[in-house]
């Protein structure tokens, strides 16, 4: 009896671990950095060149809704469908916007966040430049690649660079995180890792917690720390049902 009661909260508890050990990881590891946007201010803007990428495969992007759309409306559309998804996180107030301007530049001393087309190396598609000034992120610009880009991956692409102007680093314990290099999938969908971590960010006082967001256990280093801090739920009951187990008796 006393063995599958521990047997049983031994499972458990991998369970709680199982579903809720990954976190979100800060962009300054331990130390936070905040775009300068309050829930009174909330709108952070990035300026777009009008020339724009080499954007191919048009037609497969939202089943061929914008397909003919110019390049340059295209090019600002999907620049807005990956701030989309951000803004969309229910509980923090921090909102994306965007708008064609030929100031656009990677200019990190400028403080105007910026997307420009710009060379990048072979194994690049595009990269994020965050300006951090006493926990604050003053300017971030994002360079995307020269070469031609599919609509959807540069979607994904442009999604995953925001978050790093956010103030989110990269997050490789996650399989569902798109601020990690481990997903397999190029969809315009944020894991619960990257809203925990926005939310983190940007709360909005007027919004609860979401109910998805809340399990049974949480790692308390924000920098994606160890899952070591869980050992001792389950090895506890482990070593219980160990000692208990049943023995031959020798004669």
């Amino acid at each position: 009896m006393v063995l599958n009661i521990a047997l049983s909260f031994a499972a458990l508890c991998l369970l709680c671990v199982g579903t809720s050990a990954e976190a979100f990881v800060l962009l300054s590891g331990t130390q936070e950095a905040r775009l300068a946007a309050t829930e009174a201010a909330p709108e952070v803007n990035f300026l777009l060149p009008s020339t724009p990428p080499k954007i191919t495969g048009k037609d497969r992007f939202a089943d061929g809704a914008f397909e003919n759309l110019s390049d340059e409306d295209f090019w600002l559309m999907l620049v807005e469908a990956a701030m989309q998804r951000w803004n969309d996180v229910e509980g923090a107030f921090i909102t994306f916007t965007a708008k064609i301007d030929d100031e656009a530049t990677l200019n990190s001393l400028d403080q105007f966040h910026s997307i420009v087309v710009s060379a990048t190396n072979e194994t690049s598609s595009a990269y994020a430049q965050p300006e951090v000034v006493d926990g604050v992120i003053a300017d971030c610009d994002i360079a995307v690649s020269t070469r031609s880009a599919a609509a959807t991956s540069l979607a994904f692409t442009l999604m995953h660079e925001l978050g790093h102007c956010a103030g989110l680093g990269h997050n490789h314990s996650d399989y569902k995180a798109a601020m990690g290099y481990s997903r397999s999938d190029t969809s315009l969908k944020l894991g619960l890792d990257d809203e925990a971590g926005l939310i983190f960010l940007y709360p909005d006082a007027t919004v609860p917690a979401p109910q998805e967001l809340i399990h049974c256990g949480t790692i308390s280093a924000k920098n994606g720390g160890s899952r070591g801090g869980f050992a001792w739920i389950f090895a506890l009951p482990l070593g219980l049902a160990w000692l208990l187990r049943p023995r031959k008796v020798r004669v």
